[in-house]
């Protein structure tokens, strides 16, 4: 049996259906989602510390798949364990695969992080050239698709060759611009409404504003799983008659 991976077109409007499905995915077992979301949060902080932010760069992916093993057990009504997020790292065919995607993530991001320095001193100099701007915002669109869903497809779909997930990535990106930018844009209204009520209690209680940070540790879990129901949305094996292609069909 051949299998051939199909990137598929969503509605606009499921945008909100992924929210919607991850919330009540998530009051499954909400304190193991947090914790486990949390892990990654506070690891990815370590990306700034010399040599240890290496280590951290190649292990996140890693935490990341192990986080989207728990949705799937929780869409299965599977009982879920925290040891669940450390699972990727015990599968061997999924190591060198996801490493290279990091290598390249990492490698792909340099041009953008010289742009952004280059625009960070004309800025400061007082010359800001539309151009620079432009080319900030291309250059991250770009490696922002590329490496989307690179991680998924290569921990639940097991493809295992560096092009292939970069390439399908980046097309169901294209493919779903506009599910994609309601989503976007619902999150941002999200994050909005939360700080202005956190702005609000704190003209009440002093100490409100401390509340921003709990708050973006419940939310940001929630946020995640949503964008894990758009690569199921997107993405599909189904039986292919012929030899598969090297490059996914549409």
């Amino acid at each position: 049996m051949k299998l051939q991976l199909i990137v598929r077109r969503a509605p606009i409007s499921s945008a909100a259906n992924w929210l919607k499905q991850s919330w009540q995915i998530f009051q499954t077992n909400p304190g193991l989602f947090v914790g486990m979301h949390a892990v990654i949060m506070l690891l990815s902080l370590a990306v700034l510390i010399p040599v240890v932010g290496m280590l951290v760069l190649f292990a996140v992916p890693f935490l990341q798949a192990g986080f989207f093993t728990a949705i799937v057990a929780s869409q299965q009504q599977k009982p879920l364990q925290f040891e669940m997020l450390f699972k990727p790292f015990q599968i061997a065919e999924i190591r060198t695969p996801i490493l290279m995607m990091a290598v390249a993530q990492l490698l792909c991001s340099l041009p953008h992080l010289v742009l952004v320095e280059q625009f960070t001193e004309s800025f400061k100099a007082g010359h800001v050239e539309i151009v620079e701007v432009l080319a900030i915002v291309v250059l991250y669109s770009l490696n922002l698709m590329l490496f989307a869903y690179a991680v998924p497809i290569i921990y639940f779909l097991r493809e295992n060759r560096l092009w292939p997930v970069l390439q399908s990535s980046l097309l169901a990106c294209w493919r779903n611009t506009l599910p994609l930018l309601l989503f976007v844009l619902m999150i941002m209204g999200i994050l909005v409404l939360v700080s202005v009520v956190i702005s609000l209690l704190s003209s009440i209680v002093s100490f409100a504003t401390v509340l921003f940070l709990p708050a973006m540790f419940v939310l940001m879990p929630i946020l995640t799983i949503a964008f894990f129901l758009s690569f199921s949305e997107f993405f599909a094996l189904v039986i292919s008659k012929d030899e598969p292609t090297q490059v996914f069909e549409v």
